[in-house]
């Protein structure tokens, strides 16, 4: 669950990280379709539960035990036997139980010494495996929580259990792994790193009885990848790439029917993935603009990168840029693009805008009332302009994103 800045580990090859900053917050990670038809998506901050159609959601609340500490970031969510699992990162344990109405009523807390910061959590039958990313562990656990084993893994940050094993998917080097669930022995590894392996593996589950090739499916962020492998980890098949055009660092999905649901993650929303590779809108939460000159980073320069433009004429100081890995750019015959940067009049920040950049107009001084109008960053040499569909700019409806600053517009 490593946020913007995460990706560097992912080239340097090392990482120790603090969990869960603004930067992602309330984006959907991970990904749990109920038998009902709904689907639930864990967000860092809420698990959120939509509609069969993805027209309509709602956050779930959790009801807590007696005496248990109520720390909720949930990253991970799996479904088994009419019983939800959330991998509770900051909570240090894994959350069973069931929703009722509006709420996720915890009726079982998975905790161990060995267990830090779960990161996701798969089910079956036989037993519960979790990613633990700060421990750099796989750990299997008996249903009644006694744990089975512990495999070290660093980085620890995708897991699945399938066809009588366990997987388990690094960030680090160590990229994947297929474990003996009686042991932990291994069974196979794929430690195949960069553009024609595995860089950012964020999440593993199963194509079984779907028409996806492979037999696993593998989502790495840094990648911008679904990465289709066999059961013993050696790739089938892949498609995407991170790309304006297409998603933002994803970092979870699940197969639902014949499609598979993406999250995706930078984007803050959902898109449908079918087997013939054709990607459809199913749920836009809107999301993060990016800011800074873009950057060729990675392998075969198809990865891009922002690097900080530094202060800004005319720009509120309390938007804050982030430096560093953002996760996507435009890619054009293998030159990184910049892009375009639509700011909201400054109206829900209580300013107007300056001297030095035009005055696009400000529907009322108002702060709670919609703008209508928004103020552009060009590409170099980085000028202002006012938009010129303002109304189709300014339309996000929550949670539009500078930076890790949030702003509110209506409209």
């Amino acid at each position: 669950m490593r946020l913007l800045f995460a990706a560097v580990a992912a080239f340097t090859l090392s990482a120790s990280f603090a969990a869960p900053v603004g930067a992602y917050s309330g984006a959907p990670v991970s990904v749990a379709p109920l038998p009902s038809g709904e689907v639930l998506v864990a967000t860092y901050v809420n698990l959120d539960r939509y509609n069969a159609e993805l027209t309509r959601r709602e956050p779930v609340k959790p009801v807590f035990p007696q005496g248990i500490p109520d720390r909720w970031n949930p990253t991970g969510v799996y479904q088994y036997g009419g019983k939800v699992y959330v991998a509770n990162y900051s909570g240090n344990n894994v959350l069973k139980g069931t929703l009722t109405g509006g709420e996720f009523r915890v009726e079982h807390v998975i905790t161990n010494p060995a267990m830090k910061s779960p990161e996701n959590v798969a089910v079956n039958a036989d037993g519960i495996a979790v990613a633990d990313y700060d421990s750099g562990a796989v750990h299997y656990f008996e249903h009644d929580g006694r744990l089975r084993w512990t495999y070290k893994l660093p980085l620890a940050h995708g897991v699945a259990i399938a066809y009588g094993h366990v997987y388990g998917a690094s960030l680090s080097s160590e990229g994947l792994v297929k474990l003996e669930p009686a042991t932990g022995a291994v069974v196979a590894r794929n430690k195949t790193y960069g553009q024609k392996g595995f860089i950012y593996p964020t999440a593993m589950f199963s194509t079984k009885d779907s028409p996806f090739k492979g037999d696993l499916v593998v989502i790495d962020a840094n990648r911008g990848a679904v990465i289709f492998i066999d059961r013993d980890l050696q790739i089938a098949d892949q498609y995407g790439r991170n790309s304006r055009h297409l998603w933002l660092r994803p970092y979870g999905a699940e197969i639902i029917g014949a499609r598979m649901l993406v999250a995706d993650t930078e984007n803050f929303r959902l898109v449908w993935l079918t087997a013939s590779y054709e990607v459809t809108s199913a749920f836009d939460d809107l999301g993060k603009i990016h800011v800074g000159r873009a950057k060729e980073v990675g392998m075969d320069g198809r990865q891009c990168g922002y690097e900080s433009l530094g202060p800004l004429p005319g720009l509120p100081t309390d938007i804050r840029f982030h430096a560093g890995w953002q996760g996507a750019c435009g890619v054009v015959d293998n030159q990184a693009q910049g892009l375009s940067v639509v700011f909201p009049a400054y109206g829900q920040l209580r300013k107007r805008p300056p001297q030095s950049s035009p005055n696009c107009g400000v529907v009322s001084s108002n702060t709670r009332v919609p703008l209508i109008r928004c103020l552009v960053l060009l590409p170099a040499p980085f000028t202002w302009s006012c938009a010129a569909m303002t109304t189709s700019l300014c339309n996000w409806t929550r949670g539009s994103r500078f930076g890790g600053q949030r702003v509110r517009m209506v409209s």
